[in-house]
């Protein structure tokens, strides 16, 4: 795989709309199997979440395969769009457009606190 192949995605949910959110707080045990599905999927190549509840995603899958993967997680209320890397821009950490044009070609090649991928 390379860095062409893959896809950058942005992904926001509401978090009221998560699995277990409770008065007004979002279950922790959820966030955390969004986590590990992240980290050990081999459907996603990299992952950032620079900014609450907004993540960003790198795949060779489309926004409609990602969306299927992701429903069990957020619940009913989240949006999947594909991103051009050479017509984004915005306010960010510096970490975060190193990220974007990171080529990550394999999980365990990740930069930026990016997790690696746990053997099958």
């Amino acid at each position: 795989m390379t860095d062409d192949d893959l896809k950058v995605y942005i992904l926001n949910f509401q978090a009221s709309e998560m699995p277990g959110y409770s008065d007004d707080h979002i279950s922790l045990e959820a966030m955390e199997r969004f986590h590990l599905y992240l980290r050990d999927s081999y459907d996603i190549a990299a992952y950032w979440n620079y900014i609450p509840l907004l993540y960003m995603v790198k795949t060779t899958i489309s926004a409609r395969e990602l969306a299927e993967r992701f429903r069990p997680f957020l619940g009913s209320r989240f949006l999947v769009g594909r991103i051009d890397k050479q017509d984004v821009d915005g306010q960010l950490p510096a970490e975060a457009w190193e990220w974007i044009y990171y080529p990550h070609q394999e999980k365990s090649k990740l930069a930026g606190g990016m997790l690696p991928r746990l053997s099958p």
